[in-house]
């Protein structure tokens, strides 16, 4: 199954991750400044994502890298996609939760 993050401009709302249940699954949320080449420099963040499908259970790694003005902890919204629920473009659903991170795993 796909699964699809969708990441926030700096001093924004919070970010949406999207996924589509029906199979465990692995992804990465990836980050950086968005207006420059320092990311080929490794200025750039990731968070390693498990999703487990059968305990219905979201993990998230601790971050690896950074970047300048890099948020440091912010709120975070889950969606769980399903029929009418998180589809197309833009937030089309309430989240099912909102977590704040801090960048450690949990």
């Amino acid at each position: 199954m796909g699964r699809r993050w969708s990441g926030r401009p700096k001093g924004c709302g919070p970010d949406r991750a999207a996924d589509l249940p029906g199979a465990d699954g692995d992804f990465t949320l990836y980050e950086d400044e968005n207006d420059s080449y320092r990311y080929e420099k490794g200025a750039h963040a990731t968070i390693a994502m498990h999703w487990d499908d059968g305990a219905k259970t979201l993990t998230l790694g601790a971050r690896e890298g950074g970047f300048a003005g890099m948020l440091r902890s912010g709120d975070s919204a889950v969606v769980l996609v399903g029929k009418e629920h998180g589809v197309g473009i833009g937030e089309s659903a309430a989240a099912e939760t909102s977590v704040f991170t801090t960048g450690r795993r949990w």
